[in-house]
């Protein structure tokens, strides 16, 4: 497989955003409560309650209208090293499910051949896209990414607030029903078009509830979870 050429996205700008709801571009962001766990005590590695996602993964979800924010990185781009740790202490402090996509997957052609407007052959990382109902609309890139003081209000403009939320650890689900009495808790799948485009229209409903993704979940809350949820239906 032809491997995409690596650009490493390095120009500073000046330009800083403050969060606005404004934002015509905003998408709403479910929140990720693994990550509340995290904070309180942050012992585990955070790769692992973050969601990396693969090219077939994406384009399902952009196929069925999803609205997501992905942040784009290479474990080979020394520039990703600095945005990956500005990314992280983002994440302790806002919670919000950002997924992730590695470069070095080797699956970037289907992602090309899908859309080569937004994925190019010179491939540019560090850069978080955001996509909107399956289109992608905008991107945060270059000096915003380098400085927490330009990279936390950039992100921040293209979020809306979230009644929905998402666990991939046993850890991440206790707290969440500590934090909310008498929840919705709905099981899905992402690898699957109809349980994720039913759970694409309970984002849009904004209804206050909590999703467990049974194709990314951890093995001691999947089996809890299967004996005790239901999928979205």
């Amino acid at each position: 497989m032809k491997r995409p050429l690596l650009k490493s996205i390095v120009l500073i700008t000046p330009l800083l955003f403050t969060a606005c709801s404004k934002n015509k571009n905003a998408i709403r962001v479910v929140n990720n409560y693994d990550l509340v766990v995290y904070k309180e005590n942050p012992t585990e590695d955070m790769k692992k309650l973050t969601k990396e996602v693969n090219a077939d993964e994406i384009i399902l979800m952009s196929k069925n209208k999803g609205s997501f924010m992905l942040y784009f990185h290479s474990t080979h781009c020394s520039v990703c090293e600095t945005v990956s740790e500005n990314y992280r202490n983002y994440l302790k402090n806002n919670h919000h499910l950002i997924y992730t996509y590695d470069l070095m997957n080797n699956d970037y052609d289907k992602l090309h051949q899908y859309s080569e407007t937004t994925f190019p052959e010179t491939a540019a990382t560090p850069r978080i896209l955001i996509i909107k109902e399956g289109i992608f609309i905008d991107e945060v890139a270059n000096g915003k990414l380098l400085k927490p003081s330009f990279f936390n209000p950039a992100i921040n403009s293209f979020i809306k607030s979230s009644n929905v939320s998402e666990v991939k650890t046993l850890k991440g689900l206790n707290k969440y029903l500590e934090n909310n009495k008498d929840p919705n808790v709905y099981l899905y799948n992402s690898l699957d078009e109809h349980s994720y485009s039913l759970y694409v229209k309970k984002i849009d409903d904004n209804e206050k509830s909590l999703f467990i993704d049974v194709s990314h979940s951890n093995e001691d809350l999947l089996a809890f979870a299967l004996a005790n949820y239901s999928y979205i239906s």
